[in-house]
Protein backbone atom coordinates (compact mmCIF):
# COMPACT_ATOMS: atom_id res chain seq x y z
CA UNK A 1 0.00 0.00 0.00
CA UNK A 2 2.86 2.76 0.46
CA UNK A 3 4.93 1.64 -2.66
CA UNK A 4 1.14 2.56 -3.98
CA UNK A 5 0.68 6.17 -2.27
CA UNK A 6 4.72 6.64 -3.87
CA UNK A 7 3.36 5.73 -6.99
CA UNK A 8 0.22 8.04 -6.76
CA UNK A 9 2.51 10.84 -5.96
CA UNK A 10 4.22 11.24 -9.28
CA UNK A 11 1.30 11.21 -11.14
CA UNK A 12 0.04 14.51 -12.78
CA UNK A 13 -2.58 17.01 -11.27
CA UNK A 14 -5.56 15.68 -12.92
CA UNK A 15 -4.47 12.20 -12.06
CA UNK A 16 -3.94 12.93 -8.39
CA UNK A 17 -7.74 14.68 -8.55
CA UNK A 18 -9.05 11.52 -10.29
CA UNK A 19 -7.29 9.07 -7.64
CA UNK A 20 -8.91 11.00 -4.69
CA UNK A 21 -12.51 11.10 -5.92
CA UNK A 22 -11.58 7.44 -6.53
CA UNK A 23 -10.99 6.92 -2.77
CA UNK A 24 -13.99 9.05 -1.69
CA UNK A 25 -15.80 6.77 -3.61
CA UNK A 26 -14.28 3.82 -2.63
CA UNK A 27 -14.69 5.67 0.96
CA UNK A 28 -18.64 6.10 0.95
CA UNK A 29 -19.06 2.71 -0.61
CA UNK A 30 -17.06 1.02 2.28
CA UNK A 31 -19.15 2.93 5.26
CA UNK A 32 -22.69 1.82 3.37
CA UNK A 33 -21.17 -1.63 2.80
CA UNK A 34 -20.39 -1.75 6.75
CA UNK A 35 -23.96 0.06 8.10
CA UNK A 36 -26.17 -2.15 5.95
CA UNK A 37 -24.39 -5.35 5.90
CA UNK A 38 -26.22 -6.24 8.84
CA UNK A 39 -29.20 -4.83 7.98
CA UNK A 40 -28.95 -7.30 4.54
CA UNK A 41 -28.54 -10.34 6.62
CA UNK A 42 -32.23 -9.88 8.05
CA UNK A 43 -34.35 -7.93 5.11
CA UNK A 44 -32.28 -9.58 2.27
CA UNK A 45 -29.18 -8.55 0.51
CA UNK A 46 -30.98 -6.57 -2.67
CA UNK A 47 -30.29 -3.94 0.07
CA UNK A 48 -26.74 -3.71 -0.90
CA UNK A 49 -26.85 -3.52 -4.14
CA UNK A 50 -26.23 -0.09 -4.72
CA UNK A 51 -23.25 0.09 -2.39
CA UNK A 52 -22.02 -2.60 -4.41
CA UNK A 53 -22.92 -0.50 -7.54
CA UNK A 54 -20.80 2.51 -6.04
CA UNK A 55 -18.33 0.04 -4.96
CA UNK A 56 -17.79 -0.99 -8.43
CA UNK A 57 -17.54 2.69 -9.71
CA UNK A 58 -15.03 3.49 -7.42
CA UNK A 59 -12.94 0.48 -8.90
CA UNK A 60 -13.41 1.60 -12.36
CA UNK A 61 -11.91 5.37 -11.34
CA UNK A 62 -9.57 4.12 -9.11
CA UNK A 63 -7.94 2.30 -11.72
CA UNK A 64 -8.34 5.13 -14.20
CA UNK A 65 -4.62 6.99 -12.69
CA UNK A 66 -2.96 3.70 -13.28
CA UNK A 67 -3.86 3.53 -16.99
CA UNK A 68 -3.17 6.46 -17.48
CA UNK A 69 0.36 6.23 -16.55
CA UNK A 70 0.51 3.18 -18.45
CA UNK A 71 -0.65 4.96 -21.50
CA UNK A 72 2.35 7.59 -20.58
CA UNK A 73 4.92 4.95 -20.38
CA UNK A 74 4.32 4.11 -23.82
CA UNK A 75 4.97 7.86 -24.95
CA UNK A 76 6.21 7.68 -28.86
CA UNK A 77 9.82 9.31 -29.30
CA UNK A 78 9.87 8.74 -32.71
CA UNK A 79 13.01 10.03 -34.22
CA UNK A 80 14.58 10.42 -31.33
CA UNK A 81 14.13 6.79 -30.25
CA UNK A 82 16.61 4.85 -32.90
CA UNK A 83 18.14 1.89 -33.43
CA UNK A 84 21.75 1.93 -34.21
CA UNK A 85 23.21 -1.60 -35.73
CA UNK A 86 21.10 -3.30 -33.45
CA UNK A 87 21.11 -0.96 -30.73
CA UNK A 88 18.66 1.41 -29.30
CA UNK A 89 19.60 5.43 -28.83
CA UNK A 90 17.42 7.56 -27.25
CA UNK A 91 18.28 11.23 -28.06
CA UNK A 92 16.34 13.23 -25.62
CA UNK A 93 17.95 16.40 -25.95
CA UNK A 94 16.08 19.18 -26.38
CA UNK A 95 12.73 17.86 -26.51
CA UNK A 96 9.51 19.90 -25.48
CA UNK A 97 7.79 17.98 -23.33
CA UNK A 98 7.06 18.42 -19.27
CA UNK A 99 9.94 17.06 -16.99
CA UNK A 100 7.93 14.61 -15.73
CA UNK A 101 7.53 12.73 -18.99
CA UNK A 102 11.15 11.83 -17.87
CA UNK A 103 10.43 8.69 -16.22
CA UNK A 104 8.01 7.49 -18.44
CA UNK A 105 9.90 7.73 -21.14
CA UNK A 106 12.80 5.87 -19.68
CA UNK A 107 10.58 3.42 -18.11
CA UNK A 108 9.63 1.14 -21.32
CA UNK A 109 13.55 1.57 -22.54
CA UNK A 110 15.41 0.04 -20.11
CA UNK A 111 17.94 -1.38 -23.00
CA UNK A 112 19.67 1.56 -23.93
CA UNK A 113 22.94 1.52 -24.83
CA UNK A 114 23.36 5.65 -25.89
CA UNK A 115 21.06 8.31 -23.84
CA UNK A 116 21.60 11.80 -24.61
CA UNK A 117 19.91 14.21 -21.78
CA UNK A 118 21.78 17.65 -21.66
CA UNK A 119 18.90 19.57 -20.69
CA UNK A 120 18.55 22.32 -18.19
CA UNK A 121 15.66 20.31 -16.39
CA UNK A 122 17.07 17.20 -15.67
CA UNK A 123 17.91 16.74 -12.19
CA UNK A 124 19.23 14.32 -9.82
CA UNK A 125 15.35 12.99 -9.74
CA UNK A 126 15.54 12.39 -13.35
CA UNK A 127 18.31 10.79 -13.80
CA UNK A 128 17.51 8.19 -10.40
CA UNK A 129 15.20 7.11 -13.70
CA UNK A 130 18.29 4.98 -15.42
CA UNK A 131 18.17 2.67 -12.58
CA UNK A 132 18.42 -0.56 -14.24
CA UNK A 133 19.42 0.33 -17.23
CA UNK A 134 22.73 -1.68 -17.56
CA UNK A 135 23.18 -1.82 -21.21
CA UNK A 136 24.24 2.09 -20.82
CA UNK A 137 27.50 2.49 -22.56
CA UNK A 138 26.92 6.79 -22.78
CA UNK A 139 25.24 8.81 -20.95
CA UNK A 140 25.29 12.88 -21.61
CA UNK A 141 24.18 15.30 -19.52
CA UNK A 142 25.80 18.43 -20.02
CA UNK A 143 24.50 21.65 -19.03
CA UNK A 144 21.92 19.61 -17.02
CA UNK A 145 21.06 20.72 -13.27
CA UNK A 146 22.74 17.53 -11.56
CA UNK A 147 24.27 17.76 -8.74
CA UNK A 148 26.90 14.44 -6.75
CA UNK A 149 23.74 13.02 -5.61
CA UNK A 150 23.45 11.52 -8.62
CA UNK A 151 26.83 10.53 -8.98
CA UNK A 152 26.03 6.82 -7.55
CA UNK A 153 23.27 5.85 -9.72
CA UNK A 154 25.76 6.73 -12.56
CA UNK A 155 28.29 4.71 -11.26
CA UNK A 156 26.09 1.75 -10.92
CA UNK A 157 26.04 1.50 -14.19
CA UNK A 158 28.31 -1.52 -15.00
CA UNK A 159 28.61 -0.70 -19.17
CA UNK A 160 29.34 2.63 -19.35
CA UNK A 161 32.49 3.73 -21.43
CA UNK A 162 31.23 7.56 -22.25
CA UNK A 163 30.17 9.98 -19.92
CA UNK A 164 29.50 13.83 -20.31
CA UNK A 165 28.58 16.04 -17.44
CA UNK A 166 29.92 19.42 -18.83
CA UNK A 167 28.84 22.73 -16.81
CA UNK A 168 26.40 20.78 -14.18
CA UNK A 169 26.99 21.06 -10.67
CA UNK A 170 29.21 18.37 -9.31
CA UNK A 171 31.93 18.63 -7.35
CA UNK A 172 35.64 17.66 -6.81
CA UNK A 173 34.86 15.44 -3.70
CA UNK A 174 31.84 14.15 -5.52
CA UNK A 175 34.03 12.53 -8.73
CA UNK A 176 36.47 11.29 -6.38
CA UNK A 177 33.82 9.55 -4.11
CA UNK A 178 32.14 8.24 -6.93
CA UNK A 179 33.63 7.84 -10.25
CA UNK A 180 37.41 8.06 -9.82
CA UNK A 181 37.32 4.35 -9.49
CA UNK A 182 35.34 3.01 -11.87
CA UNK A 183 36.78 1.61 -14.32
CA UNK A 184 34.86 1.01 -17.36
CA UNK A 185 34.65 4.95 -17.80
CA UNK A 186 37.50 5.93 -20.54
CA UNK A 187 35.81 8.95 -21.90
CA UNK A 188 35.15 11.94 -19.68
CA UNK A 189 33.91 15.70 -20.06
CA UNK A 190 33.48 17.49 -17.04
CA UNK A 191 34.28 21.11 -18.36
CA UNK A 192 32.98 23.83 -16.32
CA UNK A 193 32.54 21.96 -13.35
CA UNK A 194 34.37 21.84 -9.91
CA UNK A 195 36.45 19.08 -10.37
CA UNK A 196 39.98 19.79 -10.38
CA UNK A 197 43.12 19.59 -12.75
CA UNK A 198 45.04 17.31 -10.15
CA UNK A 199 42.11 15.10 -9.68
CA UNK A 200 41.35 14.62 -14.11
CA UNK A 201 44.87 14.23 -13.83
CA UNK A 202 45.25 11.47 -11.69
CA UNK A 203 41.88 10.05 -12.91
CA UNK A 204 43.48 9.80 -16.53
CA UNK A 205 46.92 8.52 -15.57
CA UNK A 206 44.94 5.56 -13.64
CA UNK A 207 44.71 3.85 -16.68
CA UNK A 208 45.78 3.64 -20.52
CA UNK A 209 44.02 5.09 -23.33
CA UNK A 210 41.56 7.62 -21.56
CA UNK A 211 40.48 10.54 -22.71
CA UNK A 212 39.07 13.75 -20.45
CA UNK A 213 37.99 17.44 -21.45
CA UNK A 214 39.36 19.46 -20.29
CA UNK A 215 42.18 18.26 -21.02
CA UNK A 216 44.67 17.60 -17.93
CA UNK A 217 48.27 19.73 -17.68
CA UNK A 218 51.32 18.20 -19.27
CA UNK A 219 53.68 16.99 -16.85
CA UNK A 220 56.60 19.49 -16.88
CA UNK A 221 59.58 19.01 -19.14
CA UNK A 222 61.74 20.36 -16.24
CA UNK A 223 61.19 17.51 -13.83
CA UNK A 224 64.67 16.44 -12.68
CA UNK A 225 66.08 13.12 -14.06
CA UNK A 226 66.31 9.79 -11.73
CA UNK A 227 69.67 10.08 -9.91
CA UNK A 228 71.10 6.63 -11.08
CA UNK A 229 70.40 7.89 -14.76
CA UNK A 230 71.89 11.49 -14.49
CA UNK A 231 74.41 12.58 -16.93
CA UNK A 232 77.06 15.45 -16.10
CA UNK A 233 77.13 18.43 -18.61
CA UNK A 234 79.77 17.76 -21.35
CA UNK A 235 80.06 14.56 -20.46
CA UNK A 236 78.69 11.23 -22.76
CA UNK A 237 77.18 8.43 -21.75
CA UNK A 238 77.69 5.05 -22.23
CA UNK A 239 75.86 4.78 -24.72
CA UNK A 240 76.74 7.59 -26.66
CA UNK A 241 79.85 7.40 -26.58
CA UNK A 242 81.17 6.38 -29.84
CA UNK A 243 82.68 3.07 -30.28
CA UNK A 244 87.34 3.81 -30.12
CA UNK A 245 87.93 0.26 -31.61
CA UNK A 246 88.70 0.15 -34.84
CA UNK A 247 89.61 -2.49 -37.47
CA UNK A 248 93.77 -3.13 -37.55
CA UNK A 249 95.07 -1.43 -40.94
CA UNK A 250 96.07 -3.74 -43.75
CA UNK A 251 99.79 -4.08 -43.53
Amino acid sequence: MASFFLDVARFDSISIGIFFVAVACLAVAMIWLTVLFVIAIVKGWNRIRWPLGLLLIGLIIGAIPLAWTGVRAQIDLGPLDRQVDGERHLTLTGWDRPASDYAAALATRRNAVVLQMANPDVTDEVVAGIDGMDNLRELDLNDSAVTDEALATIAARPALEALRMARTQITDAGFREHLADKESIDNLDVRGTAVSPETLTAWVAAKPGRRALPRPPAPSPSDPAPEGDAVAVGESSQDDRPDTESEPSPP
